[in-house]
């Protein structure tokens, strides 16, 4: 067996949060819904071109979420045009974020966080 890429990432959240989250990744980030099959609960599939990188899932009432659990995951990152614009939509939406410049890779990196407060790591390779 060889791993050839990520397929996608998943978040599973209460309906409000999961809302919160659909209208973060694709108003803000700029993921566009596409095809979910029917795989039961709500929810929507978000995409990069024809990849669905995103899984956002709906828990049933009755499903409790974890947040006792340590985890080591820190972020997802997306790689991404147009920096300006994109630290003026996030300030647009009171959305705090960091900037890093790593000169030995030609980025520039934004550092943010999801409504439920996931790490998001936004790639940059032109300066501005």
């Amino acid at each position: 067996m060889a791993v050839l890429r990520l397929n996608h990432f998943n978040i599973t959240a209460p309906r409000e949060l999961l809302q919160r989250l659909h209208d973060f990744y694709v108003g803000v980030i700029g993921l566009q819904e596409g095809f979910r099959p029917a795989i039961g609960g709500g929810g929507w599939w978000l995409y990069v071109g024809d990849t669905a990188v995103l899984h956002l899932f709906e828990c049933a009432p009755e499903e409790i979420r974890r947040t006792d659990v340590v985890t080591t995951l820190d972020h997802v990152a997306f790689d991404c045009t147009g920096r300006a614009g994109m630290e003026v939509l996030l300030r647009s939406h009171g959305i705090d974020f960091r900037t890093v410049h790593a000169p030995s890779t030609g980025q520039v990196l934004l550092f943010l966080r999801d409504p439920a407060g996931n790490q998001v790591e936004l790639n940059f390779r032109e300066a501005a």
